[in-house]
């Protein structure tokens, strides 16, 4: 089967099907990367916001790079310089990042502690049948 005698819009499909076949690409897409001010040569933090999925943190270190889902996780990647200075800014600046783009979980505003929605009859004590013998 020669690809050339299918049209171009059949090989711009099977072209991408293969490519993320053998890429193993993510299904998500990146809506933003904001970088953090405090990068270098050596250390980079990135903020990833999705459409879809939690936000995350790439973080490149020591020859490494990895994901990390919270700012004390990101810390943790740096072993034991996590509490230098350079380390405390950058988990200042993931605290901010999640503090300012991470959406709050939707809470049930129902106040159970509302005794009028509560019927006389769950007051009573439960007595249980007599036994047949």
């Amino acid at each position: 089967m020669v690809l050339t005698d299918h049209p171009p819009s059949l090989l711009i499909s099977a072209e991408w099907i293969f490519c993320k076949h053998i890429l193993q690409l993510p299904l998500t897409t990146f809506n933003m990367e904001i970088q953090c001010p405090h990068n270098d040569h050596k250390t980079m933090v990135t903020y990833m916001r999705t459409r879809t999925g939690p936000n995350w943190f790439r973080v490149y270190y020591n020859n490494m790079c990895v994901i990390r889902f919270t700012p004390k996780e990101v810390g943790r990647v740096f072993g034991i310089a996590k509490f230098t200075p350079s380390v405390n800014s950058i988990r200042e600046w993931c605290y901010e990042m999640v503090n300012k783009y991470e959406q709050p979980n939707p809470v049930d505003t129902h106040d159970d502690s509302d005794m009028s929605s509560v019927s006389d009859e769950s007051t009573d004590v439960f007595v249980p049948p007599p036994m047949v013998t």
